[in-house]
């Protein structure tokens, strides 16, 4: 049975969550039509290669937004939506303004964060039939004042053989890194919660190694503070790229400090570039990382020097290490979430 489903995201900025939207929107679907319903200037609208027709765009505020709740209503009727894929609370907010005006339409929630939630009873909203959980550890968090049969535990995928198949990879030729030295990286936005400060230490650490280069990938709130605190020949902040799959295979270690995440998608990536990984051990993590299998999750600052030195001088350990882990990815490609997200859409 054809479906129309308008998708709903009111971030402006490009993070993962971000990317398994641009996903959805733009599958080969057969029984289905997809639309996007975003702020003016959402970072996504760069990405998104359908039909300008297929494309909603309104001015976000801040608070209740009963004009671009109005908005919903009339593009639902107008373009016969049969369900409502949304993506953020905002976005849900906004829905549940235009359910005042009339509109009623089933809606898939996708949970990409791991963030606590005040407002639970949004939640339990009658037309909210089915939430996506990206992981066993958000679906644990809402699961206390959530009807279980409704989450559905679907993980974030990525396009494997985009990150795969780079033959020419291009960060030490743009930061001048001779092949002698080790680069250990990180690719994150650059805000508290992804916990960037660790990182750099480890690199003011290893400080009197000036063959071992520490890049951060990544851009936000805290970027500029860090870049003068941390001002060192041996640290580098290239900013936010849009070619991250070019930049990862020159990097020796994946050094992840986040403190929290719905699940950790940038480590399917880094094992797909054949990256060893290193990540903290936020709960998520050990849905992705087999500790010592394909990759290192530990506990402190001192655990993470001793892998790091492991893995840049056991060559027989990180081969390993980076086999599992491309075995491992591999069932982790986009398709597979598409297709099972689009079974979800069929069962409402």
């Amino acid at each position: 049975m054809h479906k129309n489903i308008l998708h709903i995201i009111s971030s402006t900025q490009w993070r993962g969550g971000e990317q398994q939207v641009h996903y959805l929107l733009n599958a080969d679907y057969k029984t289905i039509t997809t639309f996007l319903f975003c702020p003016e200037n959402a970072a996504i609208l760069k990405k998104y290669n359908k039909q300008p027709n297929s494309i909603f765009t309104y001015k976000k505020r801040f608070g209740a937004d009963i004009i671009a709740a109005f908005q919903l209503k009339k593009i639902c009727k107008l373009h016969k939506i049969d369900i409502l894929h949304i993506h953020d609370s905002h976005g849900l907010n906004t829905f549940l303004l235009a359910t005042l005006l009339g509109l009623e339409l089933p809606v898939i929630f996708h949970r990409h964060v791991n963030f606590p939630i005040h407002s639970k009873w949004k939640y339990n909203n009658k037309h909210l039939q089915k939430i996506i959980a990206v992981s066993e550890t958000v679906k644990e968090n809402i699961a206390s004042f959530i009807d279980v049969s409704k989450i559905e535990v679907i993980n974030p995928c990525i396009d494997i053989l985009k990150y795969s198949s780079i033959k020419n990879p291009i960060l030490r030729t743009e930061l001048n890194i001779p092949a002698s030295h080790k680069i250990i990286g990180i690719v994150a936005a650059i805000e508290q919660e992804k916990n960037i400060e660790a990182f750099l230490q480890i690199a003011n650490y290893f400080e009197n190694k000036s063959d071992y280069q520490f890049v951060v990938i990544g851009d936000g709130s805290l970027l500029e503070t860090l870049k003068v605190k941390y001002n060192k020949p041996t640290i580098h902040f290239v900013g936010f790229r849009n070619d991250v799959e070019k930049l990862l295979p020159d990097v020796d270690v994946f050094l992840f400090t986040s403190a929290n995440e719905g699940f950790g998608m940038v480590l399917l990536e880094a094992m797909a570039s054949e990256v060893p990984v290193i990540t903290t051990n936020f709960k998520a993590s050990t849905e992705i990382i087999l500790s010592g299998k394909n990759g290192y999750i530990v506990n402190n600052q001192t655990e993470m020097i001793e892998k790091l030195d492991i893995l840049l001088t056991n060559e027989n350990l990180r081969k390993t290490i980076i086999e599992n882990a491309r075995n491992f990815v591999q069932h982790y490609d986009v398709k597979m979430m598409i297709d099972k997200i689009e079974a979800v859409y069929q069962q409402l």
